[in-house]
């Protein structure tokens, strides 16, 4: 067994005859070891066969909100308060200027 979408609904623009029309799309995938951005790659397949339209380089993605950062303001992060895992005293010291040895 694969995977199966399946929708049904009212056809959209229907004239006075067809308002009880409805239409039926089905979605058949004979592939189990799909990974999952295979797997939502189908899924979008499926979104535009039931009428969605999605722009150019659209795709969708797993987001877990409790392991990634949607914004970092790098300009008001306090780095002493982390261990940035060096014990070299002139860690992040301007280099020499070769010039002024001269």
């Amino acid at each position: 067994m694969g995977v199966k979408f399946e929708y049904t609904g009212k056809l959209s623009g229907g004239g006075y005859f067809d308002k009880d029309s409805t239409k039926k799309v089905t979605f058949e995938l004979d592939d189990n070891d799909l990974n999952v951005n295979e797997m939502l790659e189908e899924f979008m397949n499926f979104m535009k066969a039931i009428g969605y339209n999605f722009d150019l380089g659209d795709h969708f993605e797993v987001v877990n909100d409790f392991k990634t950062m949607t914004e970092i303001k790098v300009d008001k992060l306090d780095f002493s308060k982390y261990d940035l895992g060096t014990s070299d005293p002139d860690f992040g010291a301007v280099p020499p200027n070769p010039a002024s040895d001269v």
